[in-house]
This record gives structure tokens, C-alpha cells and sequence, in this order.
């Protein structure tokens, strides 16, 4: 359930919980701003029960937009597992997903973990992406999962 913020003002000023009715969150501007529908995203997030990205494996960089702990939680929130990226060798501790997810910033740093990331998947025998933040936020106010280049790092420049 999304509410405005008016139910939180509401429960401080009369010191308790109110009922949540009346204060659905309803925004159709920020949904077609952000190509979101809120309704669906409901659905969605009920049917997945918290699971969404059970069983992925999700690596971020230092320089992932955002920051690394905004992107764990949202990541751990939604079921996976985050894991920050800064040479492995070979994988530990992680879901066995098919596609291993990198959240990365462009920046130099960031781009020189870029090989070394896809020869761990390559060695693994796993697919790899190298992605924007963008592809974790879309995915967890959709409550879908959508593998799409236009999340690339390398296509945002």
C-alpha cells in the first residue's frame, strides 16, 4: 500500500496509526512522469511478496549512481542478494542467477571493473550486464524485472 504523505502528518498530529482509506496515495502526474502505474505496481508487489529478485545475484560498484547501500537495500528488499564489486576472481556466497548484474557509474574507476566483471561471469558460465541504477529503481517501483539495453551504462553517454 502507498499512502501520501498527509497520513503520516495525520498519524503524528493524533499520535497514532489512522486508518489508511483516505490517504491513497493518487499522483497520475508523477506516474506518466515516471512511467509508472501505481495500481499495477500494487499488484505486482503483493503477487511477489517481497521475492521479486529471489535468486539474483546483483554486484555494484563503487560509483553506482545513488550509492552502493541505496542500491543493497532496494536489491534486499526485493529478495536478491548485493554484493559489492571490486575484482572476484570467482563467485561466493551467491545465487546461482543466470544473468550476473553489475550496477555501475561510467566513471573510470567504475569502467576498469567492467572486464574483469564479465571474465568472472564469462568463467562462471553466466551471462553478464553492466547496467545503470536506473534498471533497479525502474524495476522496484514496476515490481518487474526487465532486461533491456537501454539500461546499459555504456548506452547512456
Amino acid at each position: 500500500m502507498i499512502v501520501s504523505t498527509k497520513w503520516v502528518e495525520t498519524s503524528i498530529c493524533e499520535e497514532r496509526l489512522v486508518d489508511t482509506a483516505q490517504y491513497l496515495l493518487k499522483d497520475l502526474d508523477g506516474e506518466k512522469r515516471l512511467k509508472v502505474n501505481l495500481a499495477r505496481s500494487l499488484a505486482r508487489a503483493k503477487e511477489n511478496n517481497g521475492k521479486l529478485l529471489e535468486g539474483q545475484a546483483v554486484f555494484s560498484a563503487a560509483g553506482v549512481h545513488g550509492g552502493y547501500e541505496v542500491c543493497r537495500k532496494i536489491v534486499e528488499a526485493n529478495g536478491g542478494v548485493c554484493v559489492m564489486f571490486k575484482s572476484q576472481k570467482k563467485l561466493a556466497n551467491v545465487p546461482d542467477s543466470e544473468i550476473l548484474v553489475l550496477l555501475s557509474g561510467d566513471g573510470p574507476n567504475d569502467k576498469k571493473l567492467w572486464p574483469k566483471f564479465q571474465g568472472m561471469a564469462q568463467a562462471a558460465g553466466k551471462e553478464s550486464a553492466i547496467y545503470k541504477s536506473d534498471w533497479i529503481l525502474e524495476m522496484a517501483m514496476n515490481q518487474e524485472v526487465v532486461w533491456s539495453e537501454k539500461y546499459n551504462v555504456e548506452s547512456s553517454r
